[in-house]
């Protein structure tokens, strides 16, 4: 049986042990740039900016959508249980 964990770099098949694997998740995890919401809650709500997230109070989406804070990246993603996230990550 071959082994499932390998990279491929400049064409050639280069296998990683499952000690490897684990060391890159690790690594790729601290590099996260998730932000923790819970920290601006009050910042969603806020009469002051910044705001993560406000009613759009102008031009063509007047009051039909959601401004999102141009501070951070946006990304919609499923979970797990099927349930569509707005998350905010570092630039």
């Amino acid at each position: 049986m071959q082994n499932e964990n390998y990279l491929v770099i400049d064409g050639k098949r280069v296998e990683l042990s499952d000690e490897t694997v684990g060391n890159l998740k690790r690594e790729l995890l601290l590099k996260d740039k998730s932000v923790d919401v819970t920290h601006y809650a009050d910042a969603l709500i806020s009469v002051r900016p910044p705001r993560l997230l406000d009613i759009r109070i102008n031009g063509e989406y007047r009051h039909k959508g959601f401004y999102i804070n141009s501070t951070y990246e946006w990304e919609i993603k499923e979970d797990s249980v099927g349930v569509w996230v707005l998350i905010p990550t570092k630039k």
